[in-house]
């Protein structure tokens, strides 16, 4: 059963990763004051775009390693045998 509390949390979590996708879009600009308003609102949606942001920025790392070990030349890895 989802509390009030719960669900406040959660509205202000897809609130915060809207900000986050509309700020990175092609037109962020005229949206930086409504967006230092909303975080104004309360300490909550400051700590939740905290979040948010450090989320994006740890999967964003992530898909960085992938594609460099995609890039790696595969000529000089060994394949090592299963151990049983």
């Amino acid at each position: 059963m989802h509390t009030r509390r719960s669900l406040e949390s959660a509205s202000i979590s897809a609130q915060a990763a809207e900000w986050l996708v509309r700020l990175a879009g092609e037109e962020p600009r005229g949206l930086h004051a409504q967006y230092v308003s909303w975080l104004r609102q309360s300490p909550l949606h400051v700590a939740e775009a905290l979040r948010v942001g450090g989320l994006f920025a740890a999967l964003r790392r992530t898909r960085l390693e992938r594609l460099e070990l995609d890039e790696l030349d595969s000529s000089n890895i060994i394949e090592l045998p299963l151990r049983r």
